[in-house]
């Protein structure tokens, strides 16, 4: 089956600090063409008899509309319309003004080198990004540093002045600087600039990435802690999930004890993109949250720092996971917490982006002399 938790520029960017290498991004793949989010599901349906092609996939419970409990086709099993009309229906329960603290999030993740998955995403988040008339709900992005806030600001205040293009955004925020550009987020960032947006910097900034992974919870100022929820425990048994899946990600070179500075750094980044998100909703009425898979778990990422912080918030949780041939049961693909109950709200299956050995490509960087 085809891992679709692929090891983040977070795990890259750490590695390479403490092997001295230059570990760089995967080259992305062609780029798709740009449909409605329909038209691309059924496109890629035409090109496989994979019979989860382009379909949705509700983890528990049926595939509904509203609370009239509308269910289509299989029981947990859908199309990409019903995933739209389901986003739909949820922000008209908002549409109204969320009471404080209520204003939903939806987390839409991604493999970071499937350019289907941008595409994808930047057809189908406008649904979620639908306006009351006064506020458009915020697209929040990995992708970007807090120190690229300014830059996203700046660029907002011109584009309200008069007419800018995608080129003009990419400039403003310096993407041909950032290791993120070897990938085509081209149609999220073009999602900005036509409907003109909020966006924010989700992530945190290098510096505090790296200062984290070296000092952990000591990194932080004490009210820091608490205000993000970092000095809440995940327990014993997702602790363990995470540093896992970090070594897993590092291909056992290193043992498990080795990266504790790492997953606090994963925590933190986390809790970071909650804090920003929880902003960007109760700004703007709804947010947008565009991350990889990892981030988008329900049971120990960004979802479950906006849950400590804000119970009774309505968070939606969108994986987008590459389709194995072998394999055609949908459960098979539900990420699940230690105690096996899923940790996603939505699985989209997707075409899958042929990869090198991502194990074989790390021995070689991580060998390089500093």
């Amino acid at each position: 089956m085809k891992h679709n938790f692929a090891p983040s520029y977070f795990y890259v960017a750490l590695a390479a600090w403490i092997c001295a290498g230059a570990l760089a991004p995967p080259a992305s793949a062609q780029t798709p063409t740009v449909a409605p989010a329909v038209e691309m599901a059924q496109a890629w349906q035409a090109k496989s008899n994979h019979p989860l092609m382009g379909r949705v996939f509700k983890t528990r419970g049926r595939v509904s509309v509203g609370s009239g409990g509308v269910g289509v086709g299989e029981p947990r099993l859908g199309t990409i319309e019903l995933l739209q009309n389901v986003l739909a229906a949820n922000v008209s329960a908002f549409a109204s003004g969320a009471a404080p603290g209520t204003a939903p999030i939806y987390i839409f993740g991604e493999i970071h080198d499937n350019d289907a998955h941008h595409a994808f995403r930047a057809q189908i988040a406008p649904k979620a990004a639908a306006t009351d008339g006064k506020r458009a709900a915020a697209y929040v992005f990995e992708q970007f540093g807090a120190d690229s806030q300014a830059a996203l600001d700046s660029f907002a205040e011109k584009a309200r002045a008069s007419a800018m293009t995608l080129a003009d955004f990419k400039s403003a925020v310096a993407w041909d600087k950032s290791p993120w550009s070897k990938e085509n987020y081209d149609p999220l960032f073009q999602s900005v600039v036509d409907h003109k947006l909020p966006a924010y910097a989700g992530d945190v900034t290098p510096a505090m990435m790296m200062k984290a992974a070296r000092k952990g919870a000591t990194a932080l100022p004490t009210d820091d802690m608490a205000r993000l929820k970092l000095d809440a425990p995940l327990g014993e048994k997702l602790d363990n999930a995470s540093l896992t899946e970090i070594e897993g990600a590092h291909c056992g070179m290193m043992p498990k004890s080795a990266f504790a500075g790492m997953a606090f750094a994963q925590r933190y980044r986390d809790a970071h993109l909650a804090d920003v998100a929880i902003k960007a909703a109760d700004t703007h009425g709804q947010a947008v949250l565009l991350v990889g898979n990892t981030h988008a778990r329900t049971d120990r990422g960004v979802a479950w720092y906006v849950r400590q912080r804000n119970p009774e918030r309505s968070v939606i949780s969108i994986m987008l996971v590459e389709i194995d041939e072998g394999q055609t049961d949908p459960e098979v693909y539900v990420p699940r917490d230690p105690d096996g109950k899923p940790a996603a709200d939505f699985l989209v299956f997707t075409p899958a982006v042929a990869r090198p050995d991502p194990c074989a490509d790390m021995r070689a960087k991580m060998k390089k002399p500093g």
